[in-house]
């Protein structure tokens, strides 16, 4: 015979006395559960990329780029710096995205968009365009080329500019 005392098994064990259990235990797991998320997440915004490095070897024709994404702020600058590049250019070529030619303005040199690194010109910072206030991906090509400029390799990273 079963017993009909609250506490006893074969009540809880039951279809009807089970379900009272079930929804206050389910609770309390989900609440466990997010106040350990809530302390494990982070609320930090993305960091900024202050530079990034591109190395080279001509010889080999290999690029490798770090990081391969990067994060930059409106009125920030980010400077991108070379290393192993001994002869031939380096030519970064960023993509149109709406009607501007990449997120950095103009250098002295080289026109929007555009940066050429010969042998002996390992860093150059670029300033972020002011005007784009507005979360943007900014697809780019890197190419290294010969000295008689054919391309050895070209490979394609991105700049995401963070809006406000």
């Amino acid at each position: 015979m079963q017993s009909t005392h609250p506490r006893s098994l074969g009540r809880l064990g039951s279809a009807r006395g089970s379900g009272r259990y079930l929804p206050a235990t389910g609770a309390l797991l989900l609440m466990a559960c997010s106040a350990v998320a809530q302390k494990s997440a982070s609320t930090d915004p993305i960091p900024v990329t202050p530079f990034v490095t591109v190395k080279v070897d001509p010889t080999a024709g290999r690029i490798d780029v770090s990081p391969k994404v990067s994060f930059v702020r409106w009125g920030g600058t980010m400077e991108f710096r070379v290393e192993g590049l001994t002869a031939g250019t380096l030519e970064i070529d960023y993509r149109v995205e709406g009607n501007r030619k990449g997120p950095f303005l103009k250098t002295e040199s080289d026109p929007r968009g555009r940066i050429v690194f010969k042998p002996g010109v390992n860093k150059i910072a670029l300033r972020y365009d002011d005007e784009i206030k507005e979360t943007v991906v900014w697809k780019y090509d890197i190419a290294l080329r010969d000295g008689k400029n054919a391309d050895l390799k070209v490979i394609d990273p991105m700049t995401i500019g963070k809006g406000d």
